[in-house]
């Protein structure tokens, strides 16, 4: 897991493919949360998704984005980190949600959300089903939401596609998921007295068995 800080921090590099690469942050605004529970999702299917199980504290927090740095891959969305404390992590741990037991995962499996719109997002559940409500009444508000990220995605030192878009009771903070398509795993991150200090998800960009440290 320590791929899950060092990527946070300026000067890292590990391997993509056949290259050695760097990363770059990201400040994708800050996350409005009402209710005391957060999901993570692909904002365009999946904000019916149930919220991950562990609490966290309510008010506005920052959003990071760890991007690679350079070649064909510049811009791409490895790590999506949600920050509630400046509190420094000790331990993670695998979010789930209800009905997820880790105790029934074999070596080498995961929990995670699944992506067929390329796109992830951290969002509270109050406002996800705010948003739910309102794509269905709405069927252009997808589009006008991937234009608003393609958009954002324009500028220099962006992922290739970003959005921090204001809903309700909260916001969505949506992005490019890594490669696009799959089955994405999220960690809370928990500080040495136990408490929840940070959320993130690990978009399988870097290669574990190729991690350089």
């Amino acid at each position: 897991m320590r791929a899950f800080e060092l990527a946070f921090q300026p000067g890292w590099q590990s391997r993509l493919g056949d290259a050695s690469v760097g990363f770059h942050i990201f400040d994708a605004g800050r996350l409005r949360l009402t209710s005391g529970r957060i999901k993570a999702c692909d904002p365009f299917v999946g904000m019916e998704h149930s919220a991950f199980t562990a609490a966290v504290p309510k008010g506005d927090f920052p959003v990071r984005l760890a991007l690679v740095d350079g070649g064909v891959d510049d811009g791409r969305v490895a790590f999506a980190r949600v920050d509630f404390s400046p509190s420094p992590v000790v331990r993670w741990e695998m979010a789930v949600t209800e009905g997820q037991d880790i105790a029934t995962l074999k070596n080498g499996e995961h929990f995670g959300y699944p992506v067929d719109a390329g796109t992830g997002s951290f969002v509270d559940p109050e406002t996800a089903a705010v948003a739910s409500r309102r794509m269905a009444s709405d069927e252009d508000l997808a589009q006008r939401w991937i234009d608003l990220g393609e958009k954002g995605g324009s500028g220099k030192g962006a992922p290739n596609f970003y959005a921090n878009i204001d809903i309700g009771p909260g916001n969505v903070v949506m992005f490019q998921s890594g490669w696009g398509d799959g089955l994405y795993a999220s960690w809370f991150g928990y500080d040495a007295q136990g408490r929840v200090a940070a959320l993130l998800t690990d978009f399988n960009v870097v290669d574990w068995s190729k991690a350089q440290w």
